[in-house]
């Protein structure tokens, strides 16, 4: 099947996610109005200011066509506090818990996906920390401590079989890892 991912666009880090899906040879484009997300087989939701985002595409009826979007969807950062608002499954989202812009910091992590581990690279920019009420409900695909507390914070999960939420953003450290993993859903 021919995968054309759309990227929810008008605030947020849209051209980062279109780099590495052009990196992978993919389909993409950025959508601005709900109209746009016909024909898409996957989509990504991502990083930016949640209150704007949501703002934006509640006017252009993005954000209708979002929530009924069926396929599977990527949210990094913003993005996966929209998916954990949405769907209400045992995973919330607590905004800005690692610090403001000035505390944004670099990170590698393990990620396990269908039984390989690999490395993950990212950036955490005023990221959300995910909290998980029922840990038999989603898939932990990386987590990180911090040296100042040492307590494990997730990074990246799935939910179901369709919904990816990550706190971080690899896109903006021209990581693919997460990418070539939420397409082979």
């Amino acid at each position: 099947m021919s995968r054309i991912v759309g990227i929810a666009g008008r605030q947020g880090n849209c051209q980062e996610h279109q780099n590495i899906l052009d990196s992978l040879g993919f389909k993409n484009k950025i959508i601005v109005e709900g109209k746009d997300i016909k024909g898409i087989t996957h989509l990504i939701l991502p990083g930016g200011e949640s209150t704007t985002q949501e703002m934006l595409w509640r006017q252009t009826g993005l954000w209708q066509e979002i929530k009924k979007f069926d396929n599977p969807v990527l949210g990094t950062c913003a993005g996966a506090i929209h998916i954990a608002k949405m769907k209400n499954n045992g995973v919330t989202c607590t905004r800005n818990a690692f610090g403001n812009q000035k505390e944004s910091f670099y990170k590698e992590m393990n990620f396990h996906f269908e039984g390989q581990k690999k490395i993950l690279k990212a950036m955490f920019i005023r990221a959300p920390k995910i909290n998980i009420s029922d840990t038999k409900k989603v898939k932990i695909l990386a987590s990180f401590t911090k040296k100042e507390d040492s307590k494990k914070n997730i990074a990246v999960v799935k939910m179901d079989e369709r919904h990816w939420l990550s706190s971080c953003h690899p896109e903006a450290v021209g990581d693919n890892t997460l990418h070539k993993a939420f397409l082979k859903s």
